[in-house]
């Protein structure tokens, strides 16, 4: 795990997601100076010792030591102090699952007690890693000087490989691993100043994570294959439970309902995923 030394300024980390215990969990807020909703790690043990059937996935491909991040359907990143900000600079990822998965990947900029949506790009990521680099992704400056990113499907492209899966698979997720990150100021400790006005997304218990890793497989046979034993041929995913949830912000910044930063951040229904 990075060194976290508020003494320090202008400094770049590399986040590895390397040293977190067990198979996978909720990524810890303060890792890298950073508040996280929605984003989950796993370790390379878990397709090792317990989806030994797994290959080929953007968990795999993406991973470059002993673990990587997800997020399911959407995801928030923020400066554990949101009057520090940051400068995104880089990042392997790849869809878990998908095929030509697309994702809005929105910035936010933060003053006087506010946080404004800053940019909005759409990232396309199919199984193979790719390297996000955030200098040339969208319009200049996109994600620079920022003090959120927020990560939500807008699509999910088409069924994967066939390699884990007979007939091919399809699943909410993006990886990511070798988070590059440059902090203009001191890396943040603690928790958000906002803390009663930041998005909260739920955190998953281990049934929850491990739910979210299952993809939808497209086969005309009952699933008889080790970690897809709960998913029969063409099952949705039920994941309205996963979805965001906005009520405080607006109350916490003193925001009408309905209106400001929240109607931002409203996801649509939840959608199912499968043949």
């Amino acid at each position: 795990m990075s060194q976290h030394n508020a003494h320090h300024h202008g400094h770049n980390e590399t986040l590895t997601f390397n040293s977190f215990s067990g198979y996978y969990g909720t990524v810890p807020n303060g890792y890298g100076g950073f508040d996280w909703s929605g984003v989950y790690y796993i370790n390379e043990t878990y397709w090792q010792n317990i989806k030994t059937n797994w290959c080929d996935t953007g968990y795999q491909n993406v991973c470059d030591s002993n673990g990587v991040a997800y997020i399911y359907d959407s995801g928030l990143i923020e400066s554990s102090q949101l009057s520090e900000t940051f400068t995104l600079k880089s990042m392997i990822t790849a869809s878990a699952w998908n095929s030509n998965a697309v994702w809005d990947v929105k910035s936010y900029s933060y003053s006087n007690g506010s946080l404004t949506l800053k940019a909005s790009d759409s990232l396309t990521v199919s199984q193979t890693a790719t390297k996000l680099n955030f200098a040339k992704f969208g319009a200049k400056g996109d994600f620079t000087n920022i003090s959120a990113v927020f990560f939500e499907l807008a699509s999910t492209g088409s069924y994967g490989n066939t390699c884990s899966y007979n007939g091919g698979t399809s699943g909410p997720q993006i990886v990511f691993d070798n988070l590059k990150v440059h902090w203009n100021g001191k890396i943040p400790t603690g928790h958000g100043e906002l803390r009663g006005g930041h998005m909260v997304m739920p955190h998953a218990h281990n049934a929850v994570v491990a739910h979210l890793m299952m993809p939808n497989e497209r086969s005309e046979a009952t699933s008889s294959h080790p970690g897809a034993s709960d998913h029969s041929a063409g099952t949705h995913h039920d994941i309205g439970g996963y979805h965001s949830m906005l009520t405080s912000l607006d109350a916490a910044l003193g925001h009408d309902p309905g209106h400001g930063l929240t109607s931002q951040f409203v996801l649509p229904q939840a959608e199912h995923f499968g043949s």
